[in-house]
């Protein structure tokens, strides 16, 4: 199976074992898919793109995501994309409703109620930035909004004073957004503002799941190739701007550091050369066997596996890679010491937890993200974040979606973009669309 995303690499890892055993879903690379597109970098508007991106490292472990010459490619290869639309390559503008005028607006007060927690509300995002450059209209983000109240906190976070102009220069133009404070507010009388609920909870939970003011179905207008690409620049953008410690939110709170779990476990001097595997351990409260087993019915994966996490499930995984050497380093909820304790007492297995005065959720996802090998509950909308992230920057290994054969053995049911075929869900409709989920 060849999954066809134009920028991301095939994963190089770092031991040998993994390299000898990774032969499954292969990535095109960006220099590929530019012969075959005829794409090259000529001009004085692609040198000065190629001048001012670097390759992306995070807490000084690679990524897959490669050259400047790559990624300029990937940024004209974006663009370029708007020709399947029905555009003009002369009239292709670089961001969404550059001549209309009317806006998407993201506001409600940071505090306001939300659809679910986190990660839910990260898709939420992700969807409304998505609906903008589809629908070709103006993305506008309130700088006392909920929308950053729940970025800051990871990623991009507040420079002292003086160099928040340039701050909000820059974050403007990555994202290919206008953020408009009280000072601001005026600005928008120029702009029709599209007439998307006030209420944020409703708001936040049609873009996670199916806003009626879009014309195809939810599951039909957020897949494919163009989905996937989208949201995977997305996340290299939010982590090229990852929180380090310094800086604020919107409200001046300190930020923290997303390295913390990667420090807390290995040391800051062995972060970029630690070969280990992740597994995220979440129970999903009292539902998590209805809420796996619901996706296990469209995915066709085990039901209770992930959910469970035991070591022979877990073994059967880091075996065949020779994985089980190296370190294991477990984040969980803490809500099924079962599954934790069964795991200490392997002896084959190596368990490592993070310091719980290092543990954050910021910290944990980057610490698996940024793995040899994750292993994580497809039904969990953190495991599904740290999966997606993963796949963005070029990496496989990521084990979600397991079942097994009739002589029990263990074997991955789809690919690396299965997180993106098979979103959390509670209930289908009759044609298969996700009518409540997670």
């Amino acid at each position: 199976m060849i999954v066809t995303i134009p920028f991301l690499f095939m994963y190089n890892v770092r031991t040998k074992h993994l390299e000898n055993k990774c032969n499954d879903f292969p990535l095109p690379s960006i220099s590929s898919y530019a012969q075959y597109h005829n794409l090259a970098l000529s001009n004085e508007v692609d040198f000065d793109l190629k001048t001012n991106l670097e390759p992306l490292s995070i807490c000084g472990r690679g990524t897959k995501i490669g050259s400047s010459d790559d990624l300029a490619l990937l940024f004209r290869q974006y663009s370029d994309q708007d020709v399947q639309y029905g555009k003009s390559q002369d009239n292709m503008k670089p961001c969404p409703g550059e001549n209309s005028k009317d806006m998407l607006l993201l506001k409600g007060d940071r505090n306001s109620s939300l659809y679910g927690r986190t990660f839910n509300n990260l898709l939420s995002i992700t969807n409304a930035f998505y609906y903008a450059r589809e629908n070709d209209v103006q993305l506008g983000i309130m700088s006392n909004s909920w929308v950053f109240n729940i970025l800051l906190k990871m990623w991009w976070a507040v420079p002292p004073t003086h160099e928040q102009d340039e701050w909000e220069a820059n974050f403007e133009k990555a994202f290919c957004v206008k953020i408009f404070n009280n000072k601001k507010v005026k600005l928008l009388e120029g702009y029709n503002l599209l007439p998307f609920p006030e209420n944020t909870e409703q708001f936040s939970g049609d873009f996670f799941f199916n806003n009626q003011k879009i014309k195809k179905p939810f599951d039909e207008y957020f897949q494919g190739n163009t989905y996937i690409a989208f949201q995977s620049r997305f996340l290299q953008t939010l982590f090229r701007n990852y929180n380090n410690g310094d800086g604020t939110l919107i409200t001046g709170e300190q930020v923290q550091d997303m390295c913390s779990g990667i420090d807390a476990v290995f040391g800051r001097r062995k972060r970029n050369t630690a070969i280990y595997s992740v597994i995220h351990s979440r129970s999903l409260e009292n539902a998590g066997v209805l809420l796996l087993g619901k996706m296990a019915e469209k995915a066709k994966c085990h039901p209770t596996a992930a959910l469970y996490m035991e070591p022979d499930y877990v073994k059967s995984i880091l075996r065949n890679l020779g994985m089980l050497q190296y370190p294991v380093v477990l984040i969980t909820d803490g809500q099924n010491t079962t599954s934790v304790d069964m795991l200490l007492a392997d002896p084959e297995i190596d368990i490592r937890l993070v310091p719980q005065n290092a543990t954050w959720v910021g910290g944990d996802i980057t610490l698996a993200i940024m793995s040899n090998v994750f292993i994580g509950n497809p039904a969990s909308t953190v495991s599904q974040f740290i999966a997606k992230s993963r796949l963005a920057f070029g990496f496989g290994h990521s084990y979600l979606f397991r079942a097994t054969k009739a002589d029990g053995e263990w074997y991955t049911v789809c690919g690396d973009t299965c997180v993106y075929e098979h979103p959390p869900c509670l209930k289908h409709n009759r044609v298969g669309y996700c009518n409540n989920p997670l």
